[in-house]
């Protein structure tokens, strides 16, 4: 949801002063919280069977993104604003990310050390109660000697979150204003990417490091048109394929092999994630399973072959989908339509002020 606040918002008072259709531009105004309301509605409608509390703790959650969606389309209308954001966005991402490397060199080898040395007393401290061989012990020693650092997130795919947003912005700092920049500020930019993208690579969060790739490919292709842009376009994605296969070949050959490997396993699993949803919907069209209740009626719906109780789909359309039904899934889909037909309008203005 804040990917679709950041690209959305960034332009959508200034699109509007700048003859976007009122269509759109109602779309992003109101699409947001009617995407909450529903979400509140669905959360009385679907207890019970489902946890009213954990339901309307869930909505208001919903409705504060609306907030903020609504607020951020009109405060980043001011450039210096954005510019603001933006630097707190890198900065929070560079923290987060020394934090995350002390964390995967410093303290995790100690703690695991630790763990080695006095098992009982690190669970203790830790306030788990896991017998040896009971599954709650075995999960903690799978997250204490496999897991990568999580930064101050209890799990290292949100802190990868964080990264990704980091490591675009360095990117497009790079792609749009290296040409202006003195030697010492590119080295300095190349660096805060570099330091960006070993701390992604710690997590060992393969869909993030998709994102940075795919973001990468959209940045390229939408900053130029391909007419008079052909060549550096066909340079810039030959040069990412190029680091990626550099990066792939690197982590198979000297890295950890089980990163790629378990790969098909873990979209596997989402699929299975993905599949169970579509059963609760399909018997629950109208609300789905309400906010907050997915792991309590997932439990109905769970495949046999699938060995987890997860709290939510990992992914943010058939989160939606499950937690306000169908009509859930299309506003966030309208939502999602306007937003990009805010994108390419100011993409074609841009276009035609440079021509």
């Amino acid at each position: 949801f804040s990917i679709v606040v950041l690209i959305g918002n960034s332009f959508g008072k200034r699109f509007r002063k700048e003859a976007v259709s009122h269509s759109v531009s109602l779309a992003l105004d109101w699409v947001p919280w009617l995407l909450a309301g529903w979400i509140m509605i669905a959360a009385f409608g679907s207890s019970p069977p489902g946890n009213l509390r954990f339901a309307t703790n869930e909505a208001w959650i919903w409705v504060s993104a609306a907030s903020i969606f609504y607020a951020a389309r009109r405060l980043f209308a001011q450039p210096m604003v954005v510019r603001g954001i933006v630097t707190l966005l890198l900065g929070c991402a560079v923290a987060q990310a020394v934090h995350g490397l002390h964390q995967q060199f410093i303290s995790l080898p100690e703690m695991r050390a630790a763990y080695e040395r006095d098992p009982e007393r690190m669970l203790q401290f830790a306030g788990i109660d896991a017998p040896p061989g009971s599954s709650e012990r075995i999960v903690f020693e799978n997250r204490l000697r496999d897991g990568g650092p999580t930064g101050t997130f209890a799990l290292a795919n949100s802190l990868a979150g964080v990264l990704v947003v980091g490591i675009m912005i360095a990117i497009s700092g790079l792609w749009f204003h290296a040409s202006r920049m003195s030697a010492a500020q590119r080295v300095c930019w190349i660096g805060l990417a570099a330091l960006l993208a070993i701390a992604l690579l710690a997590t060992r969060s393969r869909s993030a490091v998709l994102a940075v790739f795919i973001g990468a490919v959209f940045l390229f292709l939408a900053s130029t048109s391909f007419g008079r842009h052909r060549r550096p376009l066909v340079l810039a994605l030959a040069a990412i394929g190029l680091l990626a296969a550099i990066i792939v070949g690197g982590i198979v050959t000297w890295g950890n092999r089980e990163w790629i490997e378990q790969a098909p396993a873990s979209l596997a699993f989402r699929i299975q994630y993905w599949r169970s949803t579509m059963a609760m919907v399909t018997q629950m069209p109208l609300f789905g399973a309400g906010p907050g209740n997915y792991q309590m009626i997932y439990e109905r719906f769970r495949e046999p072959s699938a060995n987890e109780q997860i709290a939510e789909p990992h992914n943010f359309f058939f989160e939606t989908l499950a937690s306000g039904g169908w009509i859930a899934a299309g506003l966030l889909i309208v939502l999602a339509v306007a937003v990009a037909a805010c994108w390419r309008t100011r993409r074609d203005q841009l276009s035609e002020s440079n021509d």
